[in-house]
């Protein structure tokens, strides 16, 4: 779903070149909360909604408010899979799909076996009609996106030509849009209008989603630059920045916070590389990255944010191997990282990005056990976990990864206690914990 959804799936290439400038990404990302499996007296289900049910012989939906429910099941009479629109009962909102057409590995089977039918119901999910209007076979009904052609009758199976039952479009049907009916191998784009309805479902319907995810990152974030010296940040309702600090005791208050205005699409990065001394990184709307620091007093000002450009999936990470040093690192929307440095002034400038490549889902960490020392640690696609690090050069170089194994289910979380020393965390698909460790060498191999 990542990769149909952010525009990182390799057979994207086989858009015909008549609608390669309306590919879109979505910018959409998906991360896997919870898996839970109920045993079940039903042999089947059908399109009634019984398998959201704990009652019915299905399972209750987890908050609906904050979770995408997607049910996986045995659906009856060839049924692949159906999704609730926006603005239906919350205790039925969610996808179904069949065991069949779940996923590309185990029990999915061809021709619905390349995880496409996910792909088109959380499309429904997000607001998405069916590209040929479901009107039967006519040519009257509309999917309410202005760049998909008029269609009369959804595709069957595979197209690799052209063909249209409406004499009015001259290029024919979209057979490749990811909202026909087409095989998995077939399904490869959403449109740029499409991705404005998901976009207006994520900014209305929808919109606890996204507060929801922005939230649960991390619940703002606390640093210390001296002995007895705290800040805090955290995003409030209107998703703006606030803060407070203790030095003795907490100001403004105990329950106040200090308002620094903004719209954050991401929790607060902070790093101090001195006493005295904060850097704080998020993004904006746009969504671009954003900067303030503290050196005596807020700057641009307390309630402003220096740009610094980039067009960001991920949520900053930002490390200080050294005073007066910052390395900051984010995905882009082809889920690349990028990076930009400050040593006095930053590089390759205020607004430009080094790109470091990578097809990175989530946001990676970054460690510094020593001066002039990174290691960024981040998942793939494929779920697995890729290293690379910085000790005078990029390794293995500036755009490739070490390949570390495992399928991952969150992102890995990383320390450092001594140089030389780092341990990494990983949550598994069994949801267990999983640990490795450098000490020279890595362990276990």
């Amino acid at each position: 779903m990542n990769q149909d959804f952010g525009k990182l799936n390799p057979d994207v290439a086989g858009v015909p070149a008549v609608w390669q400038p309306l590919v879109a990404d979505c910018n959409i990302e998906f991360e896997l909360a919870q898996v839970t499996r109920t045993q079940t007296t039903r042999t089947s289900f059908g399109g009634d909604d019984s398998v959201e049910s704990a009652a019915t012989g299905g399972a209750d939906p987890i908050d609906t408010s904050r979770y995408l429910n997607m049910w996986v099941c045995k659906l009856s009479d060839g049924l692949l899979g159906y999704a609730q629109f926006p603005g239906g009962p919350p205790e039925t909102d969610g996808v179904v799909i069949t065991y069949t057409g779940f996923g590309n590995t185990g029990t999915a089977t061809a021709p619905f076996h390349l995880y496409r039918t996910a792909t088109h119901e959380i499309g429904h999910y997000f607001d998405l009609f069916h590209i040929w209007g479901d009107d039967g076979a006519g040519c009257s009904g509309s999917d309410q996106v202005d760049d998909t052609p008029n269609q009369g009758a959804p595709t069957q199976e595979c197209r690799y030509s052209p063909r249209s039952a409406v004499t009015t479009e001259p290029n024919g049907d979209m057979f490749v849009n990811y909202m026909d009916y087409t095989d998995d191998a077939g399904m490869i784009m959403f449109t740029v209008g499409q991705l404005a309805r998901m976009e207006a479902c994520l900014a209305g319907p929808r919109a606890s989603l996204v507060t929801a995810a922005t939230r649960s990152k991390n619940a703002g974030q606390i640093v210390s630059w001296a002995p007895g010296r705290l800040d805090a940040f955290v995003l409030g309702t209107n998703m703006s920045l606030f803060h407070k600090w203790f030095d003795g005791s907490w100001a403004p208050s105990l329950t106040d916070y200090e308002a620094m205005g903004g719209i954050c699409t991401s929790q607060p990065e902070v790093v101090s590389w001195a006493p005295g001394r904060l850097d704080v990184f998020l993004t904006g709307t746009d969504p671009a990255l954003y900067h303030k620091w503290f050196d005596g007093s807020w700057n641009p000002s307390l309630t402003d944010f220096e740009y610094m450009g980039g067009v960001c999936r991920s949520a900053p990470r930002a490390v200080s191997w050294g005073p007066g040093r910052l390395d900051v690192f984010v995905v882009g929307t082809d889920g690349g990282l990028y990076h930009k440095g400050f040593d006095g002034s930053w590089s390759p400038s205020l607004t430009d990005w080094e790109y470091m490549g990578g097809n990175i889902i989530g946001t990676p960490k970054i460690v510094s056990w020593a001066s002039g020392r990174l290691d960024i640690f981040a998942v793939g696609l494929d779920s697995a976990l890729y290293h690379k690090w910085f000790d005078g050069s990029w390794g293995p170089s500036l755009t490739d990864y070490e390949g570390m194994g495992g399928i991952i289910q969150r992102e890995p979380k990383v320390v450092s206690w001594a140089p030389g020393r780092l341990d990494v965390f990983v949550t598994g698909t069994d949801s267990a914990l999983y640990h490795k460790w450098f000490d020279g060498s890595w362990n276990p191999l």
